[in-house]
């Protein structure tokens, strides 16, 4: 696999990204609507559709972008192989770095609120179920990017080669 076929690879896993993203602020923007009927705009609908174009467009010429973003003598190296293991290890670490991110500011959120409007040492730290949820998500992003190799090896238990 040569560097700008990877890069492709990459490009479509955000286009994948963007347009969830989109299906996000879709939803933003009609509850929006929803709740502010008077003062609401169907211009709230323009972002999420160029988002949506985006994504449609990285989605069907990743080549071509890729083709972009890497420098011309790169393009003449020889092919680089990569074992499915090494693959499936970095995949997850991506992917908890991309969990860890995503969550960890509704903790810090939450901890802020519950501290500014109960105070520190009161003790009346209330759980929600989000709150929750977004504790098991932190811990299990943290295991991921920390621990990479474990689901590579559970995905992949004997080594074959990167063909």
């Amino acid at each position: 696999m040569n560097p700008k076929s990877m890069l492709a690879i990459a490009v479509r896993l955000f286009a994948i990204y963007v347009m969830l993203m989109t299906l996000q602020m879709f939803a933003l923007a009609l509850n929006f609507i929803k709740t502010n009927a008077s003062g609401a705009s169907p211009i709230l609908f323009v972002a999420p559709v160029f988002v949506f174009i985006l994504g449609f467009i990285l989605w069907w010429f990743p080549l071509s972008v890729a083709g972009k973003i890497i420098p011309k003598n790169i393009l003449e190296e020889p092919v680089v192989n990569f074992s499915p293991r090494s693959i499936a290890a970095a995949a997850s670490g991506i992917f908890g770095l991309w969990v860890l991110l995503s969550a960890l500011p509704h903790v810090f959120a939450y901890i802020g609120m519950q501290l500014y409007f109960n105070g520190p040492g009161q003790g009346s730290f209330l759980i929600s179920e989000q709150f929750f949820a977004s504790v098991v998500q932190t811990i299990c992003g943290l295991f991921l990017l920390s621990k990479p190799w474990f689901f590579a090896l559970k995905i992949f238990p004997t080594e074959s080669s990167g063909n």
